[in-house]
C-alpha cells in the first residue's frame, strides 16, 4: 500500500513555529539586555530585533543572568529603543 503524504506535508510546514520573546529593557553603546527570553534561551542562540519602525535585525545572546539576557547586535544598534522587541 503505498500512501502520498505530500499535501500532509504542506499543511505541516504552513504551521507557525513556535517562538519566544520578549523586550529590550537596556540599551548601552556595546550591549543589550533583554527580559522575557531567559526560560528558553541558550548562550550563543541567534536571536531577531525588530524596532519601532518594523526593521529587523540579526544579534546573538553574550550572557545570560538573572535580569535577563545580554545580547549583541551583529550590525549597527542605532535606533534601537527600550521596548523593542526580541524573538528566539
Amino acid at each position: 500500500m503505498h500512501s502520498d503524504f505530500s499535501s500532509l506535508t504542506h499543511q505541516i510546514a504552513a504551521i507557525p513555529r513556535w517562538q519566544r520573546g520578549g523586550q529590550l529593557v537596556e540599551i548601552t553603546s556595546t550591549s543589550i539586555l533583554a527580559t522575557g527570553l531567559n526560560e528558553a534561551a541558550h548562550l550563543g542562540d541567534q536571536v531577531i530585533i525588530t524596532d519601532a519602525a518594523g526593521t529587523p535585525r540579526q544579534g546573538e545572546i553574550v550572557a545570560l543572568d538573572t535580569r535577563g539576557a545580554t545580547l549583541m547586535t551583529y550590525g549597527d544598534s542605532r535606533g534601537l529603543a527600550v521596548g523593542d522587541a526580541v524573538m528566539l
